[in-house]
């Protein structure tokens, strides 16, 4: 975790304790910190994208991706899978958006279906470019889905609220919030790629204080590749 996402990693932890008496966040577990630590690189990494001027007129995307992860660390505190995965799945539907948008360039997808945009993707050149990118944004926006679609008989709601409130979320559920959480970062880095030379300096330095400087040497040795394949 980079020294400026440490600290506010931190003001987050206090921002939970101050906020929720009722947290029960282990914050020294790893997956939790890899997770929120991620989740906050995506927030900044979003922001700072949706300045690029060539990525102004999609700036309602980001923000739904903004919005919805900024959600998911709010909520993360009470563990509840089905608020959770609403607000991954919301992320991923806008990555999806936003990538379709960039690579027609133009909008109006924002009451497009899941479906509709899952299959429009697929006739698009994005596709054969990033199709590990996609399928797994695919997979991952399926899995959540199936979570809020679960079925299940009667409820006990006593019991319900108990498990609610005192359940901690499984390894492998965690484990599944870091994977969509790193493929929607890498559809923001895809993005990046295709409008590097449109990046201010201070953009720049925000950058490096977000990702790897060996990751944006790979967007730099990129950028005018996608650039071409996208124009």
């Amino acid at each position: 975790m980079k020294k400026d996402i440490e600290k506010e990693f931190e003001e987050y932890k206090k921002f939970i304790d101050d906020k929720m008496s009722s947290n029960k966040i282990d914050f020294n577990n790893e997956n939790v910190k890899l997770l929120l630590g991620k989740s906050i690189v995506l927030i900044h990494l979003t922001d700072c994208i949706s300045e690029t001027s060539g990525m102004v007129q999609f700036k309602h995307y980001f923000m739904q991706v903004e919005e919805a992860v900024l959600k998911f660390i709010l909520f993360f505190p009470m563990q509840e899978r089905i608020a959770l995965s609403t607000y991954l799945r919301v992320s991923i539907e806008s990555i999806l958006k936003l990538m379709l948008s960039v690579s027609k360039q133009e909008n109006g997808f924002e009451n497009t279906g899941y479906s509709v945009l899952k299959e429009e993707l697929k006739t698009m050149e994005i596709y054969h470019e990033e199709k590990d990118l996609l399928d797994n944004l695919f997979e991952k926006f399926s899995n959540m889905s199936k979570t809020l679609h679960a079925k299940g008989g009667s409820v006990d709601i006593i019991s319900s609220l108990n498990k609610f409130l005192y359940t901690d979320l499984e390894k492998d559920v965690l484990v599944e919030y870091i994977k969509c959480i790193d493929f929607i970062i890498e559809g923001m880095i895809y993005l990046l790629s295709i409008h590097h030379n449109d990046l201010s300096t201070s953009q720049m330095l925000r950058l490096e204080r977000l990702i790897s400087k060996k990751k944006l040497r790979h967007i730099k040795r990129n950028s005018n590749i996608l650039s071409e394949s996208i124009s």
